[in-house]
């Protein structure tokens, strides 16, 4: 068959960007605007997951370090635990608004936790040279992962402002527009004097 362009940019669109956009529904509030990026990787039933997101964080983070300084063995083990949690709330709540969000998180959760299980394994278990080096270069991929999320949030954060701005922009236009129109208009018609019949 043809090669339908069309039909391709549309699918990478749906792939890529969100499912709807994020507005404010009382009028002259600005909480959209101004904490936009908090939620706006979210979907209208999930802008909460950001708190899950911020909570396993911390918690990797504070059980991470307590591991590196004990060497304990059940904190890797509360580490994959947590990492099996978020995974399977995102695989039931599906909370992120783009399938290129959801696919890349659900990446990176799945790296962590085959990195836990290997650490897990390796303390647990017989702490064989192999077995460390393979945790090791696991972590280092999603160390990887990680900033090329990061660096990728930033250049959406940045473009979401500046798709926002252009959009306010274009908006305060038309205003200005159709209010210098209706002011011209109304002096047209108001403005001239009147005829008198003699």
């Amino acid at each position: 068959g043809k090669w339908d362009r069309a039909g391709v940019t549309a699918l990478v669109d749906k792939f890529l960007y969100e499912n709807g956009e994020w507005f404010d529904e009382a009028k002259g509030s600005g909480f959209v605007r101004r904490y936009f990026l908090l939620f706006a990787d979210y979907t209208d039933a999930c802008p909460w997951f950001i708190v899950v997101e911020l909570g396993v964080s911390a918690a990797l983070g504070v059980a991470g370090a307590l591991t590196e300084l004990t060497g304990c063995p059940p904190m890797s083990l509360a580490m994959l635990i947590v990492l099996l949690a978020y995974a399977g709330l995102i695989a039931w709540k599906r909370p992120h608004a783009s399938r290129f969000n959801l696919s890349f998180t659900a990446t990176l959760a799945t790296l962590q936790i085959a990195a836990a299980v290997l650490n897990v394994a390796f303390l647990y278990g017989s702490k064989s040279e192999a077995l460390s080096n393979a945790k090791d270069v696991l972590l280092q991929v999603v160390l990887y992962v990680t900033t090329v999320r990061a660096a990728y949030d930033v250049l959406r954060a940045v473009g979401h402002a500046v798709h926002h701005t252009i959009k306010e922009l274009k908006s305060q236009y038309k205003r200005a527009r159709a209010a210098r129109e209706a002011r011209r208009s109304f002096g047209s018609g108001c403005g001239r004097p009147a005829s008198v019949a003699r």
